[in-house]
């Protein structure tokens, strides 16, 4: 418990520095509103217009939308739909194959019986290859696992079984470490998982 709260002192920190799977039938440490909901305000993460953010690190490798291997994978709201509800997104991949953009609506959702949405859902994606458009169908969800707007957002996926970590794009090359810290232990929880490496200015800057 002692290592929880000292995540949340340098959440804090990092805050005052800054320039989807399904819920799972265990309910993990984290989701604990009382303790941790202001540090996991869906709408937060997602209100600013025309910022982007870019997924740095995850637990896996290998994904439906993104194909294999993806990497350099960024997300920017376009525009508010329904204030404090939900809005539109611009997302970007590449992968060993392809270059590919989704189009997506995102709204604020409750999980683990929160009062206050501390979850993303997306969905209905279309997704852009080659100059054609096709949706997917998918609508998936990403429960907020800490987050300091400005700064980084750690995604709880896949039925909670993978971890992402985005980062704002003032920070996409030089990660706060009050971010790089806690995505690193939250991972070490999280049984045969190791980080990667999604974005990385080599690979992604044009």
């Amino acid at each position: 418990m002692q290592l929880f709260v000292l995540t949340v002192l340098v959440g804090a920190t990092c805050v005052t520095a800054a320039p989807g799977g399904a819920e799972s039938a265990k309910k993990p440490a984290w989701a604990n509103e009382q303790k941790f909901g202001e540090y996991q305000r869906a709408w937060d993460t997602i209100k600013d217009v025309e910022v982007t953010y870019y997924m740095a690190r995850s637990t896996y490798t290998n994904d439906d939308t993104f194909g294999k291997d993806f990497k350099c994978v960024t997300v920017r709201t376009t525009s508010v739909k329904e204030e404090g509800v939900s809005v539109k997104a611009e997302m970007t991949y590449i992968n060993n194959s392809e270059t590919g953009k989704l189009n997506i609506e995102t709204q604020v959702v409750k999980k683990y019986g929160y009062q206050t949405p501390n979850a993303l859902e997306y969905g209905p994606q279309v997704i852009e290859r080659s100059g054609a458009k096709e949706s997917t169908g998918n609508t998936q969800v990403g429960i907020l696992v800490f987050s300091s707007p400005q700064a980084c957002d750690i995604v709880s996926v896949n039925d909670n079984k993978d971890l992402e970590l985005w980062v704002h794009s003032n920070f996409k090359d030089d990660i706060p470490k009050c971010c790089s810290f806690t995505f690193t232990y939250f991972t070490s929880l999280l049984q045969g998982k190791t980080e990667h490496v999604v974005y990385s200015q080599d690979d992604c800057t044009n």
